[in-house]
Protein backbone atom coordinates (compact mmCIF):
# COMPACT_ATOMS: atom_id res chain seq x y z
CA UNK A 1 0.00 0.00 0.00
CA UNK A 2 0.94 3.39 -0.49
CA UNK A 3 2.17 5.83 2.26
CA UNK A 4 -1.14 7.72 2.55
CA UNK A 5 -2.68 4.26 3.70
CA UNK A 6 -0.02 3.46 5.66
CA UNK A 7 -0.06 6.41 8.04
CA UNK A 8 -3.69 6.26 8.25
CA UNK A 9 -4.03 2.36 9.62
CA UNK A 10 -5.57 2.48 12.92
CA UNK A 11 -7.61 -0.64 12.69
CA UNK A 12 -11.11 1.02 13.38
CA UNK A 13 -14.09 -1.36 14.22
CA UNK A 14 -16.63 -0.93 11.23
CA UNK A 15 -19.89 0.68 12.74
CA UNK A 16 -22.90 -1.20 13.50
CA UNK A 17 -26.12 -0.49 13.32
CA UNK A 18 -27.30 -1.41 16.83
CA UNK A 19 -30.86 -3.25 17.00
CA UNK A 20 -31.85 -3.77 13.34
CA UNK A 21 -33.07 -6.81 12.40
CA UNK A 22 -33.89 -6.54 9.20
CA UNK A 23 -32.10 -4.03 7.01
CA UNK A 24 -32.91 -2.56 3.80
CA UNK A 25 -30.43 -0.82 1.83
CA UNK A 26 -31.20 1.88 -1.03
CA UNK A 27 -29.27 3.06 -4.56
CA UNK A 28 -30.38 6.73 -4.20
CA UNK A 29 -30.54 9.62 -7.10
CA UNK A 30 -29.65 12.91 -5.25
CA UNK A 31 -29.55 15.23 -8.32
CA UNK A 32 -31.65 16.09 -11.70
CA UNK A 33 -35.80 15.43 -12.07
CA UNK A 34 -35.95 12.41 -10.69
CA UNK A 35 -34.33 12.74 -7.72
CA UNK A 36 -35.43 10.29 -4.49
CA UNK A 37 -35.80 13.29 -1.93
CA UNK A 38 -39.84 12.67 -1.68
CA UNK A 39 -39.20 9.07 -1.23
CA UNK A 40 -36.49 9.41 1.28
CA UNK A 41 -38.85 12.07 3.32
CA UNK A 42 -41.62 9.54 3.29
CA UNK A 43 -39.54 6.33 4.03
CA UNK A 44 -37.10 7.14 5.91
CA UNK A 45 -37.77 5.28 8.72
CA UNK A 46 -37.38 1.95 6.58
CA UNK A 47 -34.18 2.44 5.38
CA UNK A 48 -30.73 1.16 7.35
CA UNK A 49 -28.21 1.84 4.36
CA UNK A 50 -27.87 4.82 1.91
CA UNK A 51 -26.02 4.21 -1.41
CA UNK A 52 -25.81 7.71 -2.91
CA UNK A 53 -24.47 7.63 -6.42
CA UNK A 54 -22.24 10.36 -6.61
CA UNK A 55 -19.04 8.92 -4.98
CA UNK A 56 -17.10 9.19 -8.53
CA UNK A 57 -16.15 7.24 -11.35
CA UNK A 58 -12.74 5.61 -12.14
CA UNK A 59 -10.87 6.84 -15.14
CA UNK A 60 -8.48 4.64 -16.75
CA UNK A 61 -5.26 6.88 -15.43
CA UNK A 62 -6.68 5.85 -11.46
CA UNK A 63 -8.09 8.99 -10.71
CA UNK A 64 -11.53 9.88 -9.67
CA UNK A 65 -14.11 11.98 -11.75
CA UNK A 66 -15.99 14.37 -9.79
CA UNK A 67 -19.08 15.56 -11.33
CA UNK A 68 -20.40 18.55 -9.67
CA UNK A 69 -24.06 17.92 -11.20
CA UNK A 70 -24.15 15.31 -8.83
CA UNK A 71 -21.95 16.52 -5.66
CA UNK A 72 -23.29 19.99 -5.97
CA UNK A 73 -27.08 19.25 -5.80
CA UNK A 74 -29.38 20.05 -2.80
CA UNK A 75 -30.32 17.01 -1.34
CA UNK A 76 -26.72 15.73 -2.42
CA UNK A 77 -25.74 18.24 0.13
CA UNK A 78 -28.56 17.51 2.77
CA UNK A 79 -28.49 13.39 2.81
CA UNK A 80 -25.11 12.93 4.86
CA UNK A 81 -26.49 14.81 7.49
CA UNK A 82 -30.00 13.41 7.25
CA UNK A 83 -28.77 9.63 7.36
CA UNK A 84 -26.12 10.59 10.31
CA UNK A 85 -29.59 12.16 12.42
CA UNK A 86 -31.70 8.70 11.42
CA UNK A 87 -28.58 6.66 12.11
CA UNK A 88 -28.20 5.14 8.80
CA UNK A 89 -25.21 4.08 7.15
CA UNK A 90 -23.84 6.31 4.31
CA UNK A 91 -21.72 4.16 1.60
CA UNK A 92 -21.24 6.22 -1.55
CA UNK A 93 -21.59 4.62 -5.53
CA UNK A 94 -18.23 4.43 -6.87
CA UNK A 95 -18.48 3.63 -10.79
CA UNK A 96 -16.41 2.69 -14.07
CA UNK A 97 -16.12 5.98 -16.67
CA UNK A 98 -16.83 2.83 -19.06
CA UNK A 99 -15.46 -0.48 -19.74
CA UNK A 100 -13.00 1.11 -21.74
CA UNK A 101 -11.14 2.51 -19.39
CA UNK A 102 -12.43 0.43 -16.86
CA UNK A 103 -9.89 -2.49 -18.73
CA UNK A 104 -6.99 -0.01 -19.43
CA UNK A 105 -7.21 0.30 -15.79
CA UNK A 106 -7.05 -3.45 -14.90
CA UNK A 107 -4.69 -3.96 -17.27
CA UNK A 108 -2.40 -1.72 -15.37
CA UNK A 109 -1.98 -2.83 -11.69
CA UNK A 110 1.07 -0.22 -10.91
CA UNK A 111 -1.70 2.69 -11.09
CA UNK A 112 -3.67 0.23 -8.47
CA UNK A 113 -2.03 1.54 -5.32
CA UNK A 114 -1.84 5.14 -5.98
CA UNK A 115 -6.07 5.14 -7.21
CA UNK A 116 -6.76 3.95 -3.48
CA UNK A 117 -4.59 6.51 -1.72
CA UNK A 118 -6.01 9.16 -4.20
CA UNK A 119 -9.77 7.55 -3.04
CA UNK A 120 -8.75 8.20 0.95
CA UNK A 121 -7.68 11.37 0.34
CA UNK A 122 -11.07 12.20 -1.57
CA UNK A 123 -12.99 10.71 1.09
CA UNK A 124 -11.40 12.41 3.33
CA UNK A 125 -11.69 16.19 2.13
CA UNK A 126 -15.40 15.71 1.10
CA UNK A 127 -18.38 18.08 1.50
CA UNK A 128 -20.29 14.60 3.23
CA UNK A 129 -16.90 12.98 5.15
CA UNK A 130 -16.60 10.55 6.59
CA UNK A 131 -18.17 7.51 4.83
CA UNK A 132 -19.16 4.56 6.42
CA UNK A 133 -18.12 2.87 3.49
CA UNK A 134 -17.87 2.22 -0.17
CA UNK A 135 -20.57 0.57 -2.34
CA UNK A 136 -18.99 -0.48 -6.37
CA UNK A 137 -21.22 -0.21 -9.37
CA UNK A 138 -18.58 -2.51 -11.29
CA UNK A 139 -20.47 -2.99 -14.54
CA UNK A 140 -16.69 -2.44 -17.05
CA UNK A 141 -15.49 -5.72 -17.96
CA UNK A 142 -15.73 -8.69 -19.75
CA UNK A 143 -15.52 -12.01 -17.87
CA UNK A 144 -12.16 -11.95 -19.35
CA UNK A 145 -10.50 -10.15 -16.77
CA UNK A 146 -11.99 -12.18 -13.60
CA UNK A 147 -8.19 -12.23 -12.07
CA UNK A 148 -7.69 -8.38 -12.59
CA UNK A 149 -10.80 -7.20 -11.22
CA UNK A 150 -10.63 -10.08 -7.77
CA UNK A 151 -7.26 -8.92 -7.31
CA UNK A 152 -8.16 -5.21 -7.88
CA UNK A 153 -11.18 -5.24 -5.50
CA UNK A 154 -9.41 -7.60 -2.70
CA UNK A 155 -6.81 -4.75 -2.59
CA UNK A 156 -9.81 -1.96 -2.66
CA UNK A 157 -11.78 -3.99 0.27
CA UNK A 158 -8.31 -4.40 2.50
CA UNK A 159 -7.23 -0.72 2.06
CA UNK A 160 -11.43 0.43 2.96
CA UNK A 161 -11.84 -2.41 5.85
CA UNK A 162 -7.77 -0.94 7.85
CA UNK A 163 -10.05 2.42 7.87
CA UNK A 164 -13.11 0.97 9.63
CA UNK A 165 -14.98 1.45 6.27
CA UNK A 166 -17.29 -1.03 4.48
CA UNK A 167 -16.64 -2.79 1.20
CA UNK A 168 -19.67 -3.47 -0.47
CA UNK A 169 -20.58 -4.41 -3.96
CA UNK A 170 -23.38 -5.76 -6.09
CA UNK A 171 -23.40 -9.33 -7.52
CA UNK A 172 -25.83 -10.17 -9.66
CA UNK A 173 -28.12 -13.09 -9.67
CA UNK A 174 -26.33 -16.08 -11.42
CA UNK A 175 -26.65 -20.11 -11.45
CA UNK A 176 -23.35 -20.81 -12.58
CA UNK A 177 -20.16 -19.66 -13.51
CA UNK A 178 -20.79 -19.82 -16.94
CA UNK A 179 -24.72 -18.91 -18.59
CA UNK A 180 -27.18 -17.35 -21.29
CA UNK A 181 -26.72 -14.10 -19.63
CA UNK A 182 -24.39 -11.33 -21.13
CA UNK A 183 -20.65 -12.08 -20.37
CA UNK A 184 -20.25 -9.41 -17.63
CA UNK A 185 -22.45 -11.35 -15.50
CA UNK A 186 -19.99 -14.08 -15.51
CA UNK A 187 -16.84 -11.57 -14.21
CA UNK A 188 -16.77 -11.58 -10.45
CA UNK A 189 -15.35 -14.78 -8.85
CA UNK A 190 -17.99 -15.13 -6.32
CA UNK A 191 -16.12 -18.13 -4.17
CA UNK A 192 -12.59 -15.21 -3.94
CA UNK A 193 -15.18 -12.07 -3.66
CA UNK A 194 -17.32 -13.25 -1.21
CA UNK A 195 -14.94 -13.87 1.66
CA UNK A 196 -13.44 -10.35 1.29
CA UNK A 197 -16.83 -8.30 0.54
CA UNK A 198 -18.39 -6.61 4.00
CA UNK A 199 -22.01 -7.16 2.31
CA UNK A 200 -23.33 -7.92 -1.20
CA UNK A 201 -26.41 -6.85 -3.31
CA UNK A 202 -27.15 -9.95 -4.31
CA UNK A 203 -29.61 -10.00 -7.35
CA UNK A 204 -33.37 -11.86 -7.07
CA UNK A 205 -34.50 -9.28 -9.88
CA UNK A 206 -32.51 -8.99 -13.12
CA UNK A 207 -33.56 -11.84 -15.00
CA UNK A 208 -31.88 -12.53 -18.46
CA UNK A 209 -31.99 -15.98 -19.91
CA UNK A 210 -33.81 -18.98 -21.21
CA UNK A 211 -36.79 -17.14 -22.92
CA UNK A 212 -39.81 -15.80 -21.90
CA UNK A 213 -37.92 -12.57 -19.86
CA UNK A 214 -39.77 -11.87 -16.90
CA UNK A 215 -38.73 -9.69 -13.59
CA UNK A 216 -37.22 -12.25 -12.05
CA UNK A 217 -38.84 -15.84 -11.90
CA UNK A 218 -38.80 -17.63 -8.80
CA UNK A 219 -37.06 -21.07 -10.10
CA UNK A 220 -34.41 -18.75 -11.07
CA UNK A 221 -34.09 -16.55 -7.98
CA UNK A 222 -33.51 -19.87 -6.23
CA UNK A 223 -30.98 -21.76 -7.94
CA UNK A 224 -29.51 -17.88 -8.19
CA UNK A 225 -29.86 -18.38 -4.28
CA UNK A 226 -28.22 -21.94 -4.37
CA UNK A 227 -25.46 -21.13 -6.25
CA UNK A 228 -24.16 -18.37 -4.29
CA UNK A 229 -25.06 -18.94 -0.43
CA UNK A 230 -24.55 -23.00 -0.99
CA UNK A 231 -22.01 -23.67 -4.19
CA UNK A 232 -19.67 -20.42 -3.17
CA UNK A 233 -20.08 -20.24 0.13
CA UNK A 234 -21.29 -16.78 0.58
CA UNK A 235 -22.34 -16.09 4.20
CA UNK A 236 -25.72 -15.14 4.58
CA UNK A 237 -25.24 -12.40 7.03
CA UNK A 238 -23.14 -10.71 4.27
CA UNK A 239 -26.29 -10.63 1.53
CA UNK A 240 -28.89 -8.01 0.72
CA UNK A 241 -31.33 -9.59 -1.24
CA UNK A 242 -31.34 -7.03 -4.20
CA UNK A 243 -34.72 -6.62 -5.95
CA UNK A 244 -33.71 -3.36 -8.36
CA UNK A 245 -36.53 -0.59 -8.60
CA UNK A 246 -38.10 -0.94 -11.79
CA UNK A 247 -40.66 -2.77 -13.47
CA UNK A 248 -39.69 -4.53 -16.77
CA UNK A 249 -41.47 -4.06 -20.06
CA UNK A 250 -41.17 -6.65 -23.14
CA UNK A 251 -42.35 -6.04 -26.12
CA UNK A 252 -41.13 -9.52 -27.45
CA UNK A 253 -39.99 -12.78 -25.94
CA UNK A 254 -36.42 -11.52 -25.27
CA UNK A 255 -36.38 -7.56 -25.12
CA UNK A 256 -36.80 -5.66 -22.02
CA UNK A 257 -37.28 -2.25 -21.32
CA UNK A 258 -36.99 -0.72 -17.56
CA UNK A 259 -39.41 2.15 -16.13
CA UNK A 260 -40.72 2.92 -12.51
CA UNK A 261 -44.30 1.50 -10.69
CA UNK A 262 -46.10 4.82 -11.55
CA UNK A 263 -44.96 5.26 -15.35
CA UNK A 264 -45.35 1.04 -15.78
CA UNK A 265 -49.22 1.49 -13.83
CA UNK A 266 -49.95 4.52 -16.73
CA UNK A 267 -48.91 2.63 -19.45
CA UNK A 268 -50.85 -0.29 -18.21
CA UNK A 269 -54.03 1.77 -17.75
CA UNK A 270 -57.01 -0.34 -17.57
CA UNK A 271 -55.31 -3.67 -18.56
CA UNK A 272 -56.50 -5.94 -15.90
CA UNK A 273 -53.20 -7.40 -13.69
CA UNK A 274 -52.70 -11.23 -14.09
CA UNK A 275 -50.79 -13.05 -11.81
CA UNK A 276 -48.51 -16.01 -13.60
CA UNK A 277 -47.54 -18.73 -11.46
CA UNK A 278 -45.33 -20.75 -14.16
CA UNK A 279 -44.26 -20.96 -17.62
CA UNK A 280 -42.44 -23.18 -19.58
CA UNK A 281 -39.45 -22.69 -17.61
CA UNK A 282 -40.83 -23.17 -13.96
CA UNK A 283 -42.56 -21.40 -11.38
CA UNK A 284 -42.64 -17.29 -12.06
CA UNK A 285 -44.86 -16.28 -9.10
CA UNK A 286 -45.00 -12.56 -10.46
CA UNK A 287 -47.79 -9.98 -11.68
CA UNK A 288 -47.95 -8.64 -15.18
CA UNK A 289 -50.36 -6.90 -17.68
CA UNK A 290 -50.33 -8.42 -20.86
CA UNK A 291 -51.11 -5.51 -23.42
CA UNK A 292 -51.59 -5.37 -27.32
CA UNK A 293 -47.41 -4.79 -27.92
CA UNK A 294 -45.94 -6.53 -25.25
CA UNK A 295 -46.01 -7.73 -21.63
CA UNK A 296 -45.36 -5.37 -18.15
CA UNK A 297 -44.04 -7.10 -15.74
CA UNK A 298 -44.53 -5.54 -12.11
CA UNK A 299 -42.22 -5.10 -9.25
CA UNK A 300 -44.87 -5.16 -6.10
CA UNK A 301 -45.88 -6.32 -2.82
CA UNK A 302 -46.74 -9.40 -4.31
CA UNK A 303 -43.09 -10.17 -6.29
CA UNK A 304 -41.30 -9.45 -2.75
CA UNK A 305 -43.93 -11.74 -0.78
CA UNK A 306 -43.65 -14.65 -3.09
CA UNK A 307 -39.76 -14.98 -2.50
CA UNK A 308 -40.03 -14.57 1.65
CA UNK A 309 -40.04 -18.14 2.04
CA UNK A 310 -36.14 -18.19 0.00
CA UNK A 311 -34.96 -14.99 1.86
CA UNK A 312 -35.80 -16.63 5.41
CA UNK A 313 -35.07 -20.21 4.44
CA UNK A 314 -31.56 -18.74 3.78
CA UNK A 315 -31.29 -16.68 6.86
CA UNK A 316 -30.90 -13.30 4.73
CA UNK A 317 -31.65 -10.55 6.96
CA UNK A 318 -31.24 -7.45 4.18
CA UNK A 319 -33.06 -6.33 1.16
CA UNK A 320 -31.97 -3.89 -1.33
CA UNK A 321 -33.64 -1.44 -3.79
CA UNK A 322 -32.83 1.36 -6.48
CA UNK A 323 -34.00 4.19 -6.71
CA UNK A 324 -36.61 4.82 -4.24
CA UNK A 325 -39.19 7.04 -5.87
CA UNK A 326 -39.66 4.24 -8.63
CA UNK A 327 -40.90 2.03 -6.27
CA UNK A 328 -44.85 0.63 -5.70
CA UNK A 329 -46.60 1.33 -2.65
CA UNK A 330 -47.77 -2.07 -2.06
CA UNK A 331 -43.72 -2.82 -2.64
CA UNK A 332 -42.58 -0.06 0.33
CA UNK A 333 -45.89 -2.53 2.81
CA UNK A 334 -44.33 -5.36 2.30
CA UNK A 335 -40.80 -3.98 3.12
CA UNK A 336 -42.21 -2.66 6.17
CA UNK A 337 -44.63 -5.90 7.35
CA UNK A 338 -40.74 -7.70 6.62
CA UNK A 339 -39.02 -5.32 8.81
CA UNK A 340 -41.21 -5.52 11.93
CA UNK A 341 -39.59 -7.52 14.92
CA UNK A 342 -40.59 -11.20 15.10
CA UNK A 343 -42.91 -10.82 12.04
CA UNK A 344 -44.26 -14.14 10.89
CA UNK A 345 -45.25 -14.31 7.14
CA UNK A 346 -48.99 -14.97 6.38
CA UNK A 347 -49.41 -14.53 2.76
CA UNK A 348 -50.99 -17.35 0.78
CA UNK A 349 -47.58 -17.91 -0.96
CA UNK A 350 -46.51 -19.61 3.00
CA UNK A 351 -49.84 -20.85 3.34
CA UNK A 352 -49.69 -23.37 0.73
CA UNK A 353 -48.12 -26.50 1.33
CA UNK A 354 -45.32 -26.13 -1.49
CA UNK A 355 -44.17 -22.89 -0.21
CA UNK A 356 -40.48 -24.14 -0.71
CA UNK A 357 -40.98 -25.32 -3.46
Amino acid sequence: MGQAINARRGGKPVRELEGIVRRLSAYMITWGDETDEAAYTLRRSLLDDLYPMHGGKLRADGTWLQQSVRIDAPFSVQLPVLAREAGQRYAPVLEDYSSEECMAFLDSPELWEGAIDDLLLLIDSRFDAPWDGVMYGFEGAPSTYQAQTTDWFSMLAEALQSEGMLALMGFPGRRGDTGPAYDGYYTFDYRALGPVMDRINYGIAGYWAPAPVTKGPYWWVKESLEYGLETCEIPASKVYAYLTGWCLWCPDLESRQNMGYDQAMEMIGDTPIEWVEENVNGLVRENCAVLEDGVMWLLDGDYLNARLSLIDRYGIDGLGIYHPAWIADSLWQAIADWKRPASKPTDRFYQSPNWCA
